[in-house]
């Protein structure tokens, strides 16, 4: 039986009678704190997940369905790589949890697509794998990413193409118009 009390400042408070019925209370506000004190980098790929649900998922144990999601689809990345339909499939994520998991990939994209777009210049290998990774739309299938930039290793323009066969030769015939 729960048992709740308002205490002096007026904040409402569970009796020690629940602490004996529920042995993991308490665990979504150490995991708060514990992300509050050290970062995310304290969290391991699962503890991240399974906070993140937290917030979709009232009142319910989410470390067993973030478990779930990273040994479906093998990593955190994966997990938020996912369409939303892919995330709804995992038994205990509904519509909102899979909306802010995709929520999150769409935030992280909205963040890196202005330091991307301000910088715009090629000069590495990874610049190239950045900038392929915050664009590319969530899908279930390979894709073909086509990057043209200019003789200053400048971005002239971006395209995923999913839905065709394409051949060597037409890649290299495609005018610049085409692409932006």
């Amino acid at each position: 039986m729960r048992r709740y009390y308002k205490s002096d400042n007026g904040v409402v408070q569970a009796s020690c009678l629940q602490l004996e019925f529920y042995p993991n209370y308490g665990h979504r506000e150490r995991l708060r704190q514990r992300f509050r004190k050290s970062g995310g980098e304290s969290l391991a790929d699962h503890e991240l997940l399974e906070l993140l649900l937290t917030y979709a998922i009232p009142r319910k144990d989410t470390k067993s369905i973030a478990k779930e999601l990273l040994e479906k689809h093998r990593s955190f990345a994966a997990v938020l790589d996912q369409p939303l339909h892919e995330l709804e499939n995992c038994s205990g994520v509904g519509p909102s949890s899979a909306t802010l998991i995709s929520l999150v990939r769409a935030c992280m994209r909205h963040y890196f697509e202005r330091e991307i777009k301000a910088r715009k210049r090629i000069t590495a290998p990874r610049d190239i794998a950045q900038l392929v990774r915050t664009c590319i739309p969530a899908v279930s299938r390979e894709c073909l990413v086509l990057l043209c930039l200019d003789e200053l290793l400048l971005e002239m323009g971006i395209r995923f193409i999913d839905h065709l066969i394409v051949a060597p030769d037409s890649i290299f015939s495609l005018k610049t118009g085409e692409l932006l």
